[in-house]
């Protein structure tokens, strides 16, 4: 399906590409203050910029992607009631 998409600020033509996710683990990181995180990204659309390449001759893509966040420990005295609830 050829449409319109924003890149980097200009409009240019694009053509939606079918996918399927492959591999979908998060990355777990470790703040200072104690708490453990999970990021994982969603991949939502995936469009081939028509006509433009890579400068070793692959083609260009976009991505329509969201972002998913989720604790998975913190120290009692993070949360809300004080009570914690460490996984």
């Amino acid at each position: 399906m050829h449409k319109k998409a924003k890149v980097n600020g200009e409009l240019k033509d694009v053509t939606s590409v079918s996918f399927r996710c492959m591999d979908e683990n998060p990355n777990e990181y470790s703040l200072v203050d104690g708490t453990t995180i999970k990021v994982k990204t969603i991949v939502q659309d995936i469009a081939r910029i028509d006509g433009e390449f890579t400068p070793d001759g692959m083609p260009n893509y976009v991505i329509k992607s969201g972002v998913q966040m989720t604790v998975t420990s913190c120290s009692m005295e993070m949360t809300k009631d004080g009570k914690g609830v460490i996984m």
